[in-house]
Order: structure tokens, then C-alpha cells, then sequence
């Protein structure tokens, strides 16, 4: 039986506008853990900012890419993408970028916007299942509430308190992941006559590649930095950004830190410094004793606090097992 919201929509006759493309202005391709166009399902998230725009959402993305990013954006009219479904987003955490394909829902202020907005992003999320061979479940469907749940690397609870006010207000219900789910299963098996977003031909997905290893030397130089950015799912530039120059002597053997005197940091470090169980304030992207501290303790080294030619081999070993540590 379906929900009242979802009822709601089919009895409207509602039908979700065609995508917009607005691709290319994010330049990070990194592919998911299984290789490039190879998701396993999709995130659902929403923006919790009650006056912001999708215009000025995505812009303020486009412009903050390194920060975080998704895939689209959907409102009560409109179905953006954003960035290239066949790679991976920075929008839920390591674990969860590394799987799932991530859209937005901005916040909308009417019943009509509220039910648009749920079927352009089941609409979204039918087609790129369709796409890349998924069905719809509750494994291939989940919220960033779910992620954060499940891999612990991020905090978030949306969509939850969203949906949950949205429905109350309008519709004097509940709505919660199930109802999207079968609202998705409805799209996608063709029960409603709606305009597809993306094309529905499959694409042959990638086959996965092996990682490349590396050589084992205990120097942690570009092809080293690159292969742990690859397990990380950050920017695969050889390179760590941002870093203070007086923590050098906590990294006497990695050798591609670009270092400033000021403020700055890495989002790769600060990938890593959630990877560690750092929280708070102690996610500032800064490689200094902390981090040395608590990487070379994962590796077997209890209480050494610089990173040498010992810790970075063993860390090099590590890293051609696919693991970060």
C-alpha cells in the first residue's frame, strides 16, 4: 500500500522534469572502490538550509568542490547534475563515497514542491539504477542518516528530520526511506508515465583494476602519496596540500608536502584524520605529531610520534594490500 504522500503524487498525475546538465565544472574523477561506473546504490541527503536556492546551492558547490560535492540536486521543479555518476562524490564519508552515487534535496516550501521534489529524486534515482544495473532495495537506497550509521565516519542524520517535518506539515504522515524506496520501485518498473532523466541503456560497466603497487622503500614520495589517495578517495595528485612547515620533523620521510606557515591543510589528511577517529577541531588537514602518532601506532609502533623510513615502509606495505592502514 503506498504511502500518502506517494498516493498523493500518482493520483496528481505529477511528472518530473526532464535533467539539466551542468557536468564539468567539477574536475576530480576518482573511481569507486569497484572501478569506474561501477556504483552499488545511492545516497539521499538534503541541504538543512530552509532559505538557500538550487542555484545557490550549486554554486556554492562548484566553487567549494574540494571541501565536499555530490552528484545532482533536485527542488520541487527542477533535476540538476552536477557532477559525472560514472566517479565518485565527496558527501558522505571514505567508505560511503567509495559506493554510492549522492544527490541533494534542497529544501522546499509548499505541499506540491514537497511531493514534486520526492519524485524528481526517486525519478533520479530510478534511472541511474537503471544505468549501472541496480535494482531497487534497501541496500542500493539508503539515506546519509544510514551511512553515518553503518560506517561511523560522518555524524549526519538527513534526510530524516526533513521528511519527517514535511510530511507532518502537509500531509499529516510520516515518510521515511521505505516510502522513497517503493515510490523508486514504482518509477522503475514503469507503473508511471514519467520523462526519464537520464537514459535507461545500460552502460557496460569497467572491469576493476588491481592497484598498481608500489615500490616498497620506505620513501614516501609521489607514487606512494598517490596510491593512498586512491584508497582514500581524495584527488590522485602525488601531492599533500596545505601543510604547516614546522611539523617537517613528524615527517622526515614523506617527501611530497607542500608546506606554508599558515593555515591551510589537506583534505586527504583530513580523509585520514576521520580514518584515525579524529573528531572535532582535530580535523584541521594538518599532518603534524597527532596524526604520525596515530598512524604509526595502527602500523605496530606504539608512542612514536615522526614518521621515518620504518613507518613509511611499513605504511607502503599496507597501502599494496588496498588498505589506508
Amino acid at each position: 500500500m503506498a504511502n500518502k504522500i506517494n498516493q498523493y503524487i500518482i493520483d496528481k498525475g505529477f511528472k518530473a522534469p526532464k535533467e539539466t546538465d551542468k557536468t564539468g565544472k567539477i574536475p576530480v574523477h576518482n573511481s569507486y572502490r569497484n572501478g569506474k561506473g561501477r556504483p552499488e546504490g545511492v545516497v539521499v541527503h538534503e541541504t538543512a538550509n530552509p532559505t538557500s536556492t538550487i542555484g545557490g546551492e550549486i554554486s556554492y558547490m562548484q566553487g567549494h568542490y574540494k571541501d565536499a560535492f555530490v552528484h545532482e540536486f533536485v527542488d520541487g521543479q527542477n533535476i540538476i547534475g552536477v557532477a559525472d555518476t560514472d566517479y565518485l562524490a565527496w558527501g558522505a564519508g571514505y567508505t560511503a563515497n567509495s559506493r554510492y552515487i549522492q544527490f541533494e534535496q534542497v529544501r522546499v516550501h509548499s505541499k506540491d514542491d514537497f511531493a514534486k521534489e520526492l519524485l524528481n529524486g526517486a525519478n533520479f534515482v530510478a534511472n541511474v539504477l537503471k544505468k549501472y544495473n541496480l535494482k531497487p532495495s534497501d541496500s542500493t537506497i539508503v539515506t546519509h542518516h544510514q551511512t553515518s550509521n553503518m560506517f561511523h565516519e560522518t555524524d549526519h542524520t538527513d534526510p530524516d528530520a526533513y521528511w519527517t517535518t514535511s510530511a507532518s506539515k502537509w500531509f499529516s504522515t510520516t515518510y521515511k526511506i521505505a516510502d522513497f524506496i517503493w515510490l523508486v520501485k514504482y518509477i522503475f518498473d514503469g507503473k508511471a508515465p514519467l520523462k526519464p532523466t537520464t537514459p535507461n541503456k545500460p552502460v557496460t560497466p569497467s572491469k576493476p583494476k588491481p592497484a598498481k603497487k608500489i615500490a616498497e622503500d620506505g620513501e614516501g614520495g609521489v607514487a606512494t602519496i598517490k596510491l593512498a589517495q586512491k584508497i582514500a578517495g581524495t584527488t590522485q595528485d602525488g601531492v599533500i596540500t596545505g601543510q604547516y612547515a614546522p611539523n617537517a620533523k613528524y615527517w622526515p620521510k614523506i617527501h611530497q608536502m607542500n608546506t606554508k606557515y599558515s593555515n591551510g591543510g589537506s583534505l586527504f589528511v583530513v580523509t585520514l584524520q576521520k580514518k584515525l577517529g579524529f573528531k572535532g577541531k582535530d580535523l584541521d588537514g594538518q599532518w603534524g605529531k597527532k596524526v604520525s602518532t596515530a598512524l604509526n601506532s595502527k602500523l605496530g609502533f606504539k608512542n612514536k610520534s615522526a614518521f621515518d623510513k620504518t613507518s613509511v615502509l611499513a605504511w607502503q606495505k599496507k597501502l599494496n594490500s588496498g588498505k589506508l592502514f
